[in-house]
């Protein structure tokens, strides 16, 4: 057994040594006659990064080669007024799915897919005038360099990540579960609700005009800093709350562990 266990292994690291490498340089494909959406969906090994604009535009960029190789290598599609993107998982991770390596005139196929070592990530940029709802799961990346909307929900779930520069909305609220992660520069809202579970963990520097509300169970734990008008937080299980850097005009701090775990503190003042 060990011995068939070790030819296997010799086998596909063979086959990845005979794969095509890819060059570095980076090709752009875009994504043919793109529906009206308001709402996206992340899946699978998937790079996706948000970009506010006019029009609806999906564009795919990757290894030329790689692009060269795999037609349809991003599956880009609006189902019910949510684009629902997802990328075919070519190197990264493939032996967790592995069913079959195949070796045709010279090439390599895992999957029934070419194989290519690239050195560069495929990237999905989306572009919408306004997206009220996101989905990233499974192991995708979603990226929001700046964004202005209001009313906006974002679930990260399994693996998944979120990570913006700068958020300006009137109410947003966030499901954070699984190994899901939250990382914001700067959110600007009037009203914000975390909901933190599981392991999932966040960062966030927030200016909120309202009320700041934070629900962490099992053992998510979220990091807050800058200023809200009120900061209410509910704790339970294992769950934390760090909240030393934040500046609350409102004292009342309510739910389970009212007072900050050792440690953190909150500095009452005048919101500026």
């Amino acid at each position: 057994m060990k011995k068939m266990l070790l030819t296997v292994l010799v086998c596909l690291i063979s086959a990845l040594a005979s794969g095509s490498d890819g060059t570095g340089v980076l090709g752009e494909r875009v994504c043919k006659d793109v529906k009206p959406f308001s709402a996206l969906n992340i899946s699978n090994c998937c790079n996706v990064v948000y970009e506010q604009g006019d029009e609806y535009k999906v564009r795919v960029v990757a290894e030329k080669a790689l692009l060269d190789s795999i037609a349809d290598i991003a599956d880009c599609k609006v189902v019910g007024g949510m684009l629902v993107v997802s990328v075919k998982n070519v190197n990264a991770g493939f032996l967790s799915s592995l069913e079959r390596v195949d070796f045709k005139h010279g090439e390599v196929f895992v999957n029934g897919v070419p194989y290519v070592r690239v050195r560069k990530e495929v990237t999905v940029y989306v572009t919408a005038p306004n997206i009220n709802r996101f989905l990233c799961q499974g192991n995708g990346s979603l990226r929001v360099d700046k964004m202005d909307a209001d009313n906006v929900e974002f679930f990260v779930s399994d693996a998944g990540s979120l990570r913006a520069d700068k958020m300006d909305t009137d109410n947003v609220e966030f499901f954070v579960s699984g190994a899901g992660s939250v990382d914001i520069k700067q959110l600007n809202a009037n009203d914000a609700t975390f909901h933190v579970s599981c392991s999932g963990s966040g960062l966030v520097d927030v200016r909120c005009t309202g009320t700041l509300l934070c629900n962490v169970s099992g053992a998510g734990s979220i990091e807050f800093s800058g200023t809200a008008a009120k900061f209410d937080k509910i704790v339970s299980g294992c769950g934390s709350v760090c909240c030393s850097e934040l500046r609350c005009s409102d004292k009342k701090v309510v739910g389970k562990n009212k007072a900050c775990s050792e440690g953190e503190r909150l500095v009452f003042g005048d919101v500026e």
